[in-house]
């Protein structure tokens, strides 16, 4: 007999052994039922199916919660709404129908319906929000569909869905909260609409399986985490009104290899690419002012990084222990240049400094102590070309020889022509280790200048290209011309 609370217009809960099949009136004894009260029925583990009748609106706390033995559930289209709890744990519930009327599905409502396989949403008749937890460890649902009308989907409201493969967002839909979708390994596809606006932390974390996703121009808003630990997320655009990467937003993505930046963004946060470890190269626009601890820590395959005009701060092992990072291009609006920004990058080769004093596309400063005192000369106003060409034979290791060798040859301001020799019989020396590295970077540009200009022995010219004499003044276009026709890399060319 079910228990009945008048000033609320409450069923309270059941006096007697419980049934296994149960009808919620909607008129109890000529009384009008509008709601099923708190724990009502609070772990009936006899019941195995429950029908709720047209004409009540809302479910309260925990009411069903804990009736684990559930298999069948009817709700009616009056429901609006579906407090705190009311279904968790009925972890042999079948399937979830949320009805057309359903304004609020409350925090942890259907959470551990752990047996569930579908779960779908009738066609609303206004808007309605997904609670914090509402479906999480729902591990068994596969796909989803949401309404228009869906306005919000609250924290974790679908977290650690183990089986979930494939969503489907509304274009109503405004907000995704934190950790919404975290830990749904098996996702692969979400289809996102125009209107949303916010990405919450963590929305996407350890989704494994998703490989790329496009984000709507109307999103501003990607928050902290929000694509951690997608290990086969490979491309993403960011949109336009995007001002800022926040913290571990692309962290541990290890496959993700492109990489669309929009173009008024002003901060990277810390650790925002740390461990993606297949990024190569990345251009960023103007208006960066700022790189947080470890941005791109870890980014194994990094060989370039390009900053452009209006980077302040670059803060400490922003760059820390990218093992293959040979370039970085600052502009000299950077505050200060110290070497724990590269820390342990072993093959980091120099700086390409954007400075206003000259007319040169860029000073490469060799990345050596005594290339970073001389940063801060040239901040100072007391850098001079015959100072720095005065440095060759103390700049250190061969490789970063070569690269300034390569350098001045290129770009011949203050050059004198007893070092301008220096540099030619340098380059003429060990200039086939200059080449293998360029084929090994796919560098088209570094190759042909060192064949025009000569400056390969001409034991090893024949190794690079098969050209006659007359040909080799054209030796870049040809071999960019050869590239393209035959859709081979440098490197595989030439067999290295």
């Amino acid at each position: 007999m079910f228990l009945y609370e008048e000033a609320t217009k409450s069923i309270t809960g059941w006096e007697g052994p419980m049934p296994s099949v149960l009808v919620i009136p909607a008129v109890l004894e000529g009384k009008e039922v509008r709601r099923i009260g708190h724990s009502a029925f609070f772990g009936a583990e006899e019941l195995k199916e429950v029908t709720v009748e047209e004409g009540i609106t809302s479910l309260g706390s925990y009411c069903f919660s804990k009736c684990e033995e559930l298999l069948t559930l009817h709700l009616p289209d009056s429901l609006e709404r579906l407090e705190e709890g009311a279904f968790l744990g009925c972890s042999h519930l079948e399937a979830i129908a949320i009805p057309r009327g359903c304004q609020l599905v409350g925090d942890k409502a259907f959470c551990w319906c752990s047996a569930a396989k579908t779960l779908t949403f009738g066609q609303l008749l206004g808007e309605m929000e997904i609670g914090v937890g509402a479906f999480s460890f729902c591990s068994q649902v596969e796909r989803i569909v949401f309404p228009e009308g869906l306005r919000k989907i609250g924290r974790g409201a679908f977290s650690v869905c183990g089986a979930l493969e494939q969503v489907v967002l509304p274009a109503s839909l405004r907000e995704l909260d934190s950790q919404c979708f975290e830990a749904c390994g098996v996702l692969a596809q979400v289809s996102l609409q125009e209107g949303l606006w916010r990405i919450g932390s963590w929305a996407f974390r350890e989704c494994k399986s998703l490989q790329a996703l496009e984000l709507p121009k109307t999103v501003t808003v990607v928050e902290e985490g929000a694509f951690l630990g997608c290990v086969e997320l490979r491309s993403i655009r960011l949109p336009d009104g995007v001002t800022e990467i926040s913290d571990w937003l692309f962290g541990k993505c290890r496959n993700l290899v492109r990489l669309e930046l929009p173009p008024k963004i002003k901060r990277v946060g810390s650790f925002a690419f740390s461990r993606c470890r297949q990024l190569k190269n990345l251009s960023f626009p103007p208006g960066v002012e700022k790189l947080e601890q470890g941005a791109f820590s870890v980014c194994l395959d990094m060989t370039e990084l390009r900053f452009a005009e209006g980077l302040k701060t670059i803060e400490p092992r922003a760059f820390e222990m990218c093992g293959n990072l040979r370039f970085v291009t600052l502009p000299d609006t950077v505050e200060q240049i110290q070497a724990k920004m590269f820390y342990e990058c072993n093959q980091m080769e120099g700086i390409c400094y954007l400075w206003k004093g000259t007319k040169l596309p860029y000073l490469f400063l060799p990345f050596t102590p005594r290339g970073l005192r001389m940063a801060k000369e040239v901040q100072k106003g007391q850098f001079s070309w015959e100072k720095y060409d005065g440095c060759f034979e103390r700049w250190g290791s061969q490789k970063v020889k070569l690269a300034v060798a390569l350098y001045r040859l290129r770009y011949r301001e203050g050059l004198l022509k007893e070092r301008e020799e220096t540099y030619r019989k340098y380059l003429m020396r060990y200039g086939k280790k200059v080449a293998e590295a360029a084929i090994l970077a796919d560098d088209v540009d570094t190759l042909g200048f060192l064949c025009e200009q000569q400056l390969l022995p001409k034991r090893h010219m024949a190794f690079f290209v098969d050209l006659s004499a007359k040909q080799q003044g054209r030796c870049t276009a040809l071999l960019l011309q050869q590239q393209k026709k035959t859709g081979q890399s440098l490197k595989k060319r030439f067999q290295l």
